[in-house]
């Protein structure tokens, strides 16, 4: 990995882009509790990109873990980036205005790692949609030394083969500390001069949680998969999805960043539990996030009234795959 100029668009984006939207908001960043480091003073720079409009990613609850925890580490910036309206992407377009982060306008191309949250399958063209967007190789195998590792994670990690020709690397399971365990991996990696190639290497042997498409092969018997091998010695044919032991403890933002427009939820969301009890045959979640881990209800209150003093939001949600089924409820 090799250190990158970024490029700051700050100017282009306030000249050419925002008189010439519906919704300028969307692209100005600079709300209520969001974060914003030096990025050239930094190990390592992320762009958390959430493929959908900014009303839809201002509600996801995994974003905002992960952008709170990679802040957290002293030389790390994340950034996030959402997926413009149709509006705005025909300006970026038409001006050749490269896809930038709103924390400080930069050109997403410039970081070292581009980070994707895949929620459902339908996000999966809008992925492809932000990388051609951001001026970089739509798939893996033209993208070169000099750009951004392009990695996923989320729900739709453990269904990623539609979409692995365009990944650099897959986080199977929860990214609380995966993520610090990764960012560590690829500033140790940036400060050794490795290449894209041997810094994947040492991912996919290091973590059973890391899935790198370019070092496995598949052979089918018509639609049926025959066989599935690694093409490195040493690397693992099976993996096991990251997970938080002690969801009491995990880290959560307290101070969540208020959006300038009205969102899908515009409310605090606390995570009361993981995991469901129900264990139905049709539901991917219920088999991905295993075990069952609950939040006592003491912690609960205490991130909701945190949550809530530093937000101004005044209803509070409890969110789980099956909250019905947290033992604390009380009638």
């Amino acid at each position: 990995m090799k250190d990158k100029k970024i490029e700051i668009v700050s100017h282009r984006v306030e000249r050419e882009l925002l008189p010439f939207v519906r919704k300028p908001a969307r692209y100005i960043g600079g709300e209520v509790n969001q974060v914003r480091k030096d990025l050239h003073r930094c190990d390592l720079t992320v762009a958390l990109c959430f493929p959908d409009v900014y009303e839809i990613g201002m509600s996801n609850t995994g974003m905002p873990i992960l952008y709170h925890i990679l802040n957290q580490m002293e030389n790390v910036a994340a950034e996030r980036v959402f997926s413009p309206w149709t509006d705005a992407e025909e300006v970026l377009r038409r001006q050749g205005i490269p896809l930038f982060t709103l924390e400080s306008k930069a050109a997403v191309a410039g970081f070292d790692v581009i980070g994707f949250g895949l929620t459902n399958e339908l996000c999966y063209t809008n992925v492809l949609n932000l990388l051609d967007l951001a001026g970089l190789k739509v798939r893996r195998c033209d993208r070169t030394e000099a750009d951004p590792l392009v990695i996923a994670g989320g729900g739709m990690a453990n269904c990623c083969e539609p979409v692995a020709d365009f990944m650099d690397l897959f986080v199977l399971g929860e990214g609380e500390q995966a993520v610090v365990d990764l960012a560590n991996l690829l500033i140790e990696a940036k400060g050794l001069g490795w290449a894209r190639r041997q810094t994947l290497l040492e991912a996919a042997r290091r973590f059973d949680w890391a899935y790198v498409p370019q070092f496995y092969e598949f052979e089918y018997d018509g639609p049926r998969l025959a066989s599935f091998r690694a093409t490195e010695p040493g690397l693992r044919t099976r993996f096991r999805n990251a997970v938080v032991e002690d969801l009491e403890n995990a880290p959560v933002p307290i101070r969540p960043i208020v959006p300038f427009v009205q969102a899908v939820h515009e409310r605090v969301s606390i995570e009361i539990m993981r995991g469901c009890p129900g264990r139905c045959r049709f539901c991917q979640a219920s088999y991905c996030r295993r075990p069952i881990r609950f939040r006592s209800e003491e912690k609960v209150f205490e991130l909701a009234k945190a949550s809530y003093h530093a937000s101004g939001f005044d209803t509070v949600s409890l969110l789980s795959l099956s909250t019905a089924d947290y033992p604390h409820l009380e009638g």
